[in-house]
């Protein structure tokens, strides 16, 4: 026989809006109704004995963030809501949904779920120690929302909505067309603003980035393919790369930094997952084609504002410093003239403790840029005459090629090829004598 739920909500559309008013996102970003969700949680609440841990989280959490911005409540009292709203989710989590037949620490637990081990921290400061300061709190808190979004309300969507491939299809093309004609009218209201100095909520730009975030809403394939049409000149939507690149990039900071700061509020990993888009194509081989060159001019310009100007370090908080060293590593995997000049400029922009740590991966990648950007062949140019080869394995300058176990690196150069032709060679005599 079917199984009935009983849940306190009416249907998936009244949860889905009670999630827009928590989250402030969609149809609910102008139009704050945070209090009026949580109040009707914990009416639900009093319905249902066995209620969600993950619903009841959120509606503490934002609680808690609701009465920190209403300047009400005294410092000490935000901060214990605070402290009793995290210490509640993480000990929910960690602690009481466990078996009781084998038990885990909490930090065990939080690493099969993905938990940030920072909350575990603050919430054995809460309980054993001393109350952590505000803005501590204030940067957990909002870890946990962020945690709850990405593994109880995207995965609603996925649960209650599982197209097939020709649907999914479907679904990615009308979100590219929908995201190009808002990128399309975004640009030109947007210079009109800034022209115009309006400060209206209600211009074109506005509601054409309001139209923008929506279509995305958290849906990372939707990230995805804003990332690649912000960075991808095609003719159909305008991308972050002017189409005649002058001698500063100020005018198309001034006119994308406010859409770009307000996706990576609302938008989880969006600035991560263009930030790994711009990278890709500076590690793509370079080509005799200006315009191709032009466009990895933008992009190199693109990062070092991310990841160094003053309006996105203070976004960023913490995260700029993660951010930055994602992507160094990439760089430093995929050298080419572009990456390693992105890394080297990364790098001098920080602190001399980050430059010591950094620097040295950086030359040992610009002692490989060559033989990156060049395709190197195992005979000698006509017109020259091959170098003598020497005994045994030579060093090889810079870092090593990806490559399976026990294969030789594909750029191996001349010399190289000489001594282990005559290794071999050796090894064979030996076994016939």
């Amino acid at each position: 026989m079917p199984r009935f739920i009983v849940t306190p909500w009416r249907d998936l559309a009244e949860l889905m809006k009670i999630r827009g008013q928590l989250y402030q996102f969609g149809e609910f970003e102008q139009d704050d109704r945070r209090q009026e969700a949580v109040n009707q949680v914990l009416a639900w609440r009093t319905r249902k004995a066995d209620f969600p841990l993950a619903l009841e989280s959120t509606c503490v959490l934002v609680e808690a963030t609701v009465q920190d911005g209403g300047g009400v409540l005294s410092t000490h009292s935000v901060r214990m809501l605070y402290a009793s709203a995290i210490s509640r989710f993480v000990t929910g989590f960690c602690d009481t949904t466990q078996d009781t037949s084998y038990k885990q620490s909490m930090h065990q637990r939080a690493a099969e779920l993905k938990l940030p081990l920072s909350l575990v921290e603050i919430r054995h400061e809460i309980t054993h120690r001393d109350l952590p300061s505000l803005i501590r709190l204030r940067e957990n808190a909002k870890k946990s929302l962020d945690w709850l979004w990405r593994w109880y309300w995207l995965q609603l969507e996925v649960m209650f909505d599982t197209p097939d491939e020709t649907t999914k299809q479907r679904n990615v093309d009308g979100a590219r067309d929908d995201l190009q004609v808002a990128l399309n009218a975004y640009v030109p209201s947007r210079i009109d603003d800034i022209r115009n100095k309006t400060t209206q909520k209600s211009t074109p730009a506005e509601v054409a980035r309001t139209e923008i975030i929506r279509i995305c809403q958290g849906k990372e394939e939707c990230l995805q393919l804003l990332a690649e049409l912000l960075t991808t000149p095609n003719g159909k939507a305008k991308c972050l790369i002017p189409a005649e690149k002058a001698s500063s990039m100020d005018g198309a900071y001034l006119i994308w930094d406010k859409l770009l700061l307000q996706l990576h509020t609302h938008q989880v990993g969006f600035l991560s997952i263009l930030l790994t888009q711009m990278v890709d194509f500076l590690s793509e081989p370079s080509a005799k084609n200006g315009s191709y060159e032009t466009i990895k001019d933008a992009l190199f310009e693109w990062i070092l504002h991310f990841l160094s100007q003053k309006p996105w370090k203070a976004c960023l908080g913490k995260s700029q410093i993660t951010l930055t060293e994602e992507v160094l590593a990439k760089c430093l995997l995929s050298v080419t003239t572009w990456t390693t000049k992105l890394a080297d400029a990364l790098v001098k922009k920080g602190d001399k403790e980050f430059q010591k740590d950094w620097m040295p991966l950086v030359e040992i990648a610009e002692g490989r840029e060559v033989n990156a950007d060049a395709s190197l062949t195992s005979t000698p140019t006509k017109g020259t005459e091959a170098l003598p080869a020497r005994k045994g394995w030579t060093k090889r300058r810079g870092l090593w090629p990806q490559s399976a176990i026990g294969a030789l690196p594909q750029e191996t150069d001349y010399q190289n090829q000489l001594a282990v032709n005559k290794l071999i060679e050796e090894a064979g005599n030996e076994e016939v004598e």
